[in-house]
């Protein structure tokens, strides 16, 4: 098995590259620990910093380059390990906003569909409904049966209003039910998760056997969409950093005791990012046995809009152009985006 070592590094919004505490911009290598918190410089491994201004020229026979970014609490700035320029996976991503799902039981808003209810509720008869998670992270909450007995003197009405309610008066219900309301009488549920990137399952039977559903994108239902750069995402990312690069013990209880480091995303103030992931291999060379030391992953998150997106850009641009020979091995298929 091969480990995988995870850095994070987030920029503060509407700080410059390379910034200096104080004001302006450092100069080289020996000022790295100046710089302002939040603030993104890339140096070659001569530890040379490269700028938009830098030549494609000046870079010819450099194989390697490594990122750091200015602490926010003084500590030394944080830095990749060293990126091989041949070697290196790439890939932006834009920031996409995230999406909740949306599945309607019966008559949607549109007047579409129908519960196809009985035109008489007798008692000894329920309404059932099951709601399952599929997004993979199963918790108490993943799958939930409903039932409704019908008493005596129940009406479409008030079966979908004790449906509405039994759903949302249990905490662990991964969504939250509306009634769909058509000249004033309860038509159908509408069925919404209650976090940004669940996706769920919804199952029906007895008196709802023949309800319309509606599903992925369908009538005024709407698709889960995970998002791309979310906040949420970056946190989960950044406790795996913590873990894998900063000293954070995965097995220790009671972390939140002793682990002290402040979190650099919430430092950035940011809510969506533009990402930047690097993976390469590094290797280990113990005379004329050469291994796999592990799988390097990098993860540069900017906010949307920033400025310094477009620097970065130009800067990785004259990276990506490949050195005079190589140094380091060639990535395998399985880091391909």
């Amino acid at each position: 098995m091969i480990n995988e070592y995870l850095n994070l590094v987030v920029a503060k919004p509407t700080v410059a590259y390379a910034a200096k505490t104080g004001g302006g911009t450092i100069a080289n290598i020996y000022e790295i620990n100046l710089l302002a918190p939040g603030a993104i410089a890339i140096f070659t491994e001569e530890n040379v910093l490269v700028t938009t201004s830098t030549s494609a020229g000046s870079l010819v026979g450099t194989q390697q380059f490594w990122i750091a970014c200015g602490s926010l609490d003084g500590r030394a700035a944080i830095k990749t390990a060293p990126i091989d320029r041949n070697a290196f996976h790439q890939l932006k991503t834009a920031y996409v906003a995230p999406v909740k799902q949306v599945t309607i039981v019966g008559e949607n808003s549109a007047g579409n569909g129908s519960l196809n209810l009985p035109v008489t509720l007798v008692t000894d008869t329920s309404a059932f409904l099951r709601i399952a998670e599929i997004t993979g992270t199963y918790q108490a909450g993943d799958k939930l049966t409903y039932e409704v007995p019908v008493a005596v003197g129940e009406t479409q009405h008030t079966l979908v209003a004790k449906m509405v309610a039994m759903i949302n008066n249990n905490v662990q219900s991964i969504v939250v039910a509306a009634p769909v309301v058509d000249t004033g009488v309860n038509v159908g549920i509408t069925l919404t998760a209650k976090d940004f990137g669940v996706a769920f399952e919804v199952g029906y039977a007895e008196l709802f056997a023949n309800a319309t559903i509606w599903k992925n994108g369908n009538g005024t239902s709407v698709t889960v969409v995970q998002g791309q750069g979310t906040l949420a995402q970056l946190t989960q990312l950044e406790q795996e950093a913590d873990i894998t690069t900063r000293g954070k013990s995965a097995s220790m209880g009671q972390q939140h005791l002793w682990w002290k480091q402040p979190s650099e995303l919430t430092f950035s103030g940011g809510t969506n990012f533009v990402t930047y992931n690097f993976k390469w291999k590094s290797e280990l060379s113990m005379g004329a046995y050469v291994k796999d030391a592990g799988v390097n992953h990098a993860i540069v998150a900017i906010a949307t809009g920033d400025g310094l997106i477009a620097t970065f850009d130009t800067i990785l641009a004259l990276l990506a152009q490949a050195p005079e020979t190589g140094s380091g091995p060639s990535p395998e298929g399985e880091f391909s985006e």
